[in-house]
């Protein structure tokens, strides 16, 4: 399991690289990704620090309804309720940015992700929905 400060410093460097990618705005998928997984260390580290919740990839199967996402979904709703809108929205944006799927509509994207998504939805991810994460959570 990786340590309290292991997730932490990995969050940040995430964070790091999401602020020079916003610098051009040239790879909006890159951005969306790269925030959705400062997220989730920001997430493994908090859930480091409560003695009710494992460690997502080390102590719970794959076989877990939802495999690690649906865990980590599961006990983000029931220990950080006030995240999970930033979080669920960060997972499904970083979906559709890797996999150019819409699930809910259950179509594929007809364009690029790079005209997908506005200027401001992108910036949005991070200075919005990444930021109340980190802040919640007291990181």
């Amino acid at each position: 399991m990786a340590s309290l400060q292991a997730h932490l410093r990995q969050a940040q460097h995430n964070e790091s690289l999401v602020q020079q990618l916003l610098a051009s705005l040239e790879y909006k998928d890159w951005i969306i990704t790269v925030t959705f997984y400062a997220a989730i260390h920001y997430v493994e580290a908090a859930f480091f620090q409560n003695p009710k919740i494992v460690h997502t990839e080390t102590s719970i199967t794959p076989n877990y309804p939802g495999g690690y996402h649906g865990y980590r979904s599961d006990m983000i709703l029931q220990h950080y309720s006030e995240i999970y809108p930033s979080y669920h929205k960060l997972y499904q944006q970083s979906r559709i940015a890797r996999y150019l799927y819409f699930r809910a509509e259950r179509k594929f994207l007809e364009k690029p992700i790079q005209e997908n998504f506005s200027e401001s939805d992108v910036k949005s991810f991070s200075q919005k929905d990444l930021a109340t994460i980190r802040q919640s959570l007291n990181f």
